[in-house]
């Protein structure tokens, strides 16, 4: 206890000592003695971090104010980088401070620009409109943004910037501003990839964006695939039912086995898409991938679908992948769907009609069970 009250006095001299040291420091810059670059970049940190502390009374921080404003406008740029780094942080940092160094040169101004609280968005907007890259990527850096001031830097900002704003989540975005991401910068697939993964946007309209973008799906698909499985397949779909409809250019096969490919190479063509294929018509999706799924070309795929039996389906089948369920549902469609390949229309809305039809009326060969059972495992199929 005695070793306790011992150590007590010193500490308190010690925080009255601190407290008391802007005001000393401010006595000996008001006297002209200036130390040299090394000792004020120490005296710098020395009171940035007692005013950081939030003790100080209402005279003591006007006194730690002034030092630190002095510091601000130090000649030697180690000084300012110091204080910029002891203060970034500090949740008490005045405006005015704040905006002196985040108007100072690049490596001053950044951690101010990522952290500081103190800067208004009227702020942060003034110095992005100066088109300086790295300030305006630390700003892009920010743990929260604004819709105006990402709006700011989606529209002045160079494409790593824009890059970045997308890819904050703490970043407010307007739907309007990520189609201006991708007016911008339509032939990057970071860009698109970084909309794509946006939560606030609808995954319909990132997808709409990404179809109507410059670079062109095939290519997009190849460059960026680490998107989740469910948005690629939407994306997928979303492009057939856009060319059929005439407001994109029709997938080539060519393009269609590409974009396929490199899907199934990273895991993600999966049975549900599959399944869609099959249920929605899109005769060319399933060719496509089951060519991709068993390896061989389109002709041979097709010959194996529609020319070669029942038992020779079923082992080709098996030679892509799929599941028993997917077998099945595959097999109930073949015969309506070769008609097709035959030379006879394809009613898309008859078909579908007729294809749901089927499978409720086998659900049992399909999936035994009740029929719960078999619209839960439909609704997802084994990867």
């Amino acid at each position: 206890m005695s070793e306790q009250r011992s150590h007590t006095p010193s500490k308190a001299k010690k925080a009255d000592k601190d407290r008391a040291a802007p005001h000393a420091i401010l006595n000996i810059l008001d006297t002209g003695h200036r130390p040299d670059a090394r000792a004020r970049r120490s005296l710098a940190e020395f009171v940035a971090q007692i005013y950081a502390q939030n003790g100080l009374s209402a005279p003591e921080r006007e006194a730690a104010i002034d030092v630190l404003h002095r510091f601000a406008h130090d000649t030697s740029l180690s000084v300012r980088r110091a204080l910029a780094h002891c203060l970034a942080n500090t949740p008490v940092l005045p405006a005015s401070l704040a905006r002196k160094l985040a108007q100072d040169v690049t490596s001053v101004a950044e951690p101010i620009l990522i952290n500081a609280l103190a800067l208004t968005d009227e702020d942060l907007i003034a110095i992005i409109m100066q088109h300086d890259d790295r300030k305006q990527m630390a700003i892009a850096k920010r743990p929260a943004l604004t819709q105006a001031v990402t709006h700011m830097l989606i529209s002045q900002g160079t494409k790593p910037v824009v890059e970045q704003a997308l890819q904050n989540k703490g970043a407010a975005l307007h739907p309007d501003d990520a189609q201006r991401a991708a007016d911008r910068f339509g032939q990057s697939a970071k860009v698109l990839s970084a909309i794509a993964k946006r939560h606030d946007l609808p995954a319909n309209l990132a997808i709409d964006i990404i179809l109507h973008a410059s670079i062109g799906l095939e290519t997009f698909i190849k460059k960026q695939i680490d998107l989740p499985p469910p948005f690629l397949e939407n994306l997928v779909i979303r492009a057939r039912d856009e060319a059929v409809l005439g407001r994109l250019d029709a997938l080539p096969e060519k393009t269609l086995l590409t974009i396929l490919r490199r899907i199934n190479s990273k895991g993600h063509l999966r049975d549900s898409l599959v399944l869609r294929a099959v249920i929605l018509g899109d005769r060319d999706l399933l060719e496509a991938a089951c060519a991709v799924r068993a390896e061989i070309g389109l002709v041979p795929a097709r010959l194996q679908l529609y020319h070669r039996g029942p038992h020779a389906l079923n082992k080709f089948l098996d030679q892509c992948g799929f599941s028993a369920m997917l077998e099945q549902v595959i097999a109930l469609a073949v015969p309506t769907l070769r008609q097709s390949m035959e030379g006879a229309p394809l009613d898309t809305q008859q078909y579908q009609d007729v294809i749901i039809s089927r499978i409720v009326g086998n659900f049992r060969t399909i999936a035994p069970g009740s029929p719960e059972t078999v619209i839960a495992q439909l609704l997802r199929l084994p990867d």
